[in-house]
């Protein structure tokens, strides 16, 4: 699921296929996981996980992604100045701002230039010369020298790029979240003005336009409640017929519901209107029906009132599993989609538990509700395994690029504790030729057998575990 209420995806990378996948991943994950902390919720980007765009034709699925996607981050570098595939990707996404309304939110584009290698004679720099830019990479006398994942310069730009997209995300957040204030008596009228100007000024849908009385249909005022994530009543000392059947009927459509009294409410109020707080404060509506769950009651100064709704407003973080003491947990990251490959991975998790009994093994979803699910449980794992065995024998190579960062980097990049084990499981290690050294490989051989893990099981077996996945 998306932050931005309405879209499928928050971000849609767009790069050239003739360069570095692996460097592209790794930046895929670095913002995921920035964006995340500075939102508080997850965020979906949209991956190519079935090799879409090696296809022959535009496959619909990219076109539907561009279609339903927030923010477009174009990964410049000479490759991608020449990919025609880049440019369709580019030109879906622009196809939905006529006239490039729309593109803009406050004084943030929708679409990100990252510059990974820059074009001869500094061509980047007109290529949608008024958009920001953010540089991954340093010169030196005679050449660029692009910056590598796992760095502090690499981590420093991912943070630089995240801030911006979580800003435009918040934007087109609050641009998609109404909130109704209703209508109150006139001893609030002045509140209710304030209240709306601070949420119009932060960025929310704030409605209705303009004040209401029982002169309007409630038809009308139903149209203008739909969709709000919140209802706000404002309530003071006097009783107003009017303000308690709004009441009702953000009630009947099951909008959550924020109520606050005034000081005056508290002291001044006449019969009926304290009628009503008592009502409110037991659950229950001016027409006496229970509320729906969820609704608040304040009080307060005015100014602490706005406080408390902006607060209401505020997007809940998705709750971390659980940490555990106990066995050592190892993530076995296979491509759950290759049949061939899951299979034998499910049969190593039975080998590893048997053989070594204290050890706890997680495979990927391959049943997850949905791609953005199964990208959150992997991060999940990746953050609490003490040891990680990438795996691949039939998955595509495209696949295998894509993990290797979170073998690399992963550490860095989740800014979590070293893992105690990291290694490669594969039939052909020569796949492997340019990638660093200190990566442990382990062939899987006509003969293997789980002892030959050794290497990677050993140092699981050393300590305590220190962290762990519920």
């Amino acid at each position: 699921m998306a932050y931005v209420p309405g879209l499928e995806h928050d971000l849609f990378v767009s790069y050239a296929h003739a360069d570095d996948v692996a460097w592209v991943r790794a930046l895929e994950e670095g913002l995921r996981e920035r964006v995340r902390q500075r939102l508080g919720l997850d965020v979906s980007i949209w991956q190519d996980t079935r090799s879409l765009r090696f296809g022959q034709s535009w496959p619909d699925e990219i076109a539907h992604a561009l279609s339903r996607t927030a923010a477009l981050v174009a990964v410049l570098t000479p490759s991608y100045s020449t990919s025609v595939w880049c440019k369709r990707e580019r030109d879906q996404f622009l196809e939905q701002f006529p006239g490039g309304q729309g593109l803009n939110v406050g004084s943030i584009h929708r679409l990100l230039k990252i510059i990974k290698t820059p074009w001869d004679n500094n061509e980047h720099l007109r290529f949608f010369e008024s958009l920001q830019h953010i540089d991954f990479y340093r010169k030196s006398d005679r050449a660029a020298i692009e910056l590598w994942p796992g760095t502090d310069e690499f981590r420093l730009k991912v943070a630089e790029a995240a801030e911006s997209i979580a800003a435009l995300l918040r934007a087109m957040r609050r641009q998609r979240e109404k909130v109704y204030v209703a209508s109150p008596a006139t001893d609030c009228f002045e509140h209710w003005e304030a209240l709306q100007a601070e949420l119009r000024t932060q960025g929310f849908d704030a409605q209705p336009e303009g004040p209401r009385d029982s002169a309007f249909a409630d038809q009308l005022m139903r149209e203008e409640m739909r969709g709000a994530v919140l209802s706000v009543h404002l309530l003071g000392a006097e009783f107003d017929a009017f303000a308690a059947h709004q009441i009702n009927l953000a009630a009947e459509l099951g909008i959550p519901l924020l109520f606050w009294a005034a000081k005056e409410a508290r002291t001044q109020a006449d019969e009926r209107q304290q009628k009503l707080l008592a009502a409110l404060a037991q659950g229950r509506g001016p027409d006496g029906a229970e509320l729906p769950a969820g609704f608040q009651n304040l009080d307060g100064n005015p100014r602490s009132m706005i406080q408390e709704v902006l607060a209401a407003l505020k997007p809940r973080p998705r709750e971390e599993p659980p940490a555990a003491t106990g066995s050592p947990r190892v993530y076995l990251l296979c491509d759950p989609t290759s049949a061939r490959d899951a299979a034998f991975a499910r049969t190593l998790r039975s080998g590893i538990i048997e053989q070594e009994k204290a050890i706890e093994v997680d495979l990927p979803e391959d049943d997850a509700a949905s791609a953005t699910a199964a990208r959150q449980r992997h991060g999940e794992l990746l953050r609490a395994c003490d040891g990680l065995l990438l795996y691949r024998e039939a998955a595509p190579a495209e696949w295998f690029l894509s993990q290797l960062p979170s073998l690399l980097y992963g550490e860095r990049l989740l800014r979590r504790p070293p893992m105690r084990s990291k290694a490669v499981l594969v039939d052909d290690p020569t796949q492997l030729a340019g990638q660093p050294e200190t990566i442990t490989v382990i062939p899987r051989t006509p003969n293997f057998s789980v002892h030959d893990l050794e290497p990677f099981l050993a140092p699981l077996r050393a300590n305590p575990r220190p962290h762990a996945l519920a």
